[in-house]
């Protein structure tokens, strides 16, 4: 919370959080250690809900209508051999964020969650340098969009759900290929 802390110093106040940490490992339930739980636990979880938790009770008691978007994952969407930890926590995520967008609705504070798909995280010539396969070419086929998701779509539907655009969306995900928002009555609609 001292980073939070230091931000509301150095920018004069808060009306945005961000939340875009994360790390993964590909474990068997079988193998797992303590330390890659509690990795994955307190970067991909707790660290999430408590900087929300901090966010949120700066923006109520200074009366900010704010926004916390939060970077997940479509894998807490959908099961995968190896993927029980990092998977379950983003489902996790992903169901507290729907809660925590109602607990804070009355308070004029939008809860959003942009959960990608495939990513490309890494250009075709770093790969190469590190000598190591590019295969997102190959994956983005396999999308319905046929294309991997780039960190420029992410912060795109951010600044978008941060925005007044966004206003009457007080909680959405994104599911791989499309970003969907629920209205305050349930309907889907695409921004």
């Amino acid at each position: 919370m001292e980073l939070l802390e230091k931000s509301v110093e150095a920018l004069g106040g808060l009306d945005l959080l961000v939340n875009n940490a994360g790390v993964t490992r590909f474990e068997n339930l079988l193998d797992m250690t303590p330390e890659v739980f509690d990795l994955l636990f307190n970067l991909d979880f707790k660290n999430y809900i408590l900087m929300m938790q901090a966010a949120a009770r700066y923006m109520v008691r200074h009366k900010v209508r704010g926004s916390l978007v939060n970077i997940t994952s479509s894998r807490g969407e959908r099961a995968y051999a190896g993927d029980f930890l990092y998977g379950g926590l983003k489902a996790g995520l992903n169901r507290a964020i729907q809660s925590i967008a109602l607990d804070l609705a009355p308070y004029g504070i939008r809860v959003n969650n942009v959960a990608p798909g495939a990513t490309r995280v890494r250009e075709k010539e770093e790969l190469e340098t590190q000598g190591q396969p590019d295969f997102w070419d190959d994956l983005g086929r396999k999308i319905p969009l046929e294309r991997c998701g780039t960190p420029q779509d992410m912060g795109e539907a951010v600044a978008f759900l941060a925005s007044e655009k966004a206003a009457k969306y007080p909680c959405s995900y994104r599911e791989p290929g499309w970003l969907l928002a629920r209205t305050t009555d349930g309907t889907a609609v695409r921004p």
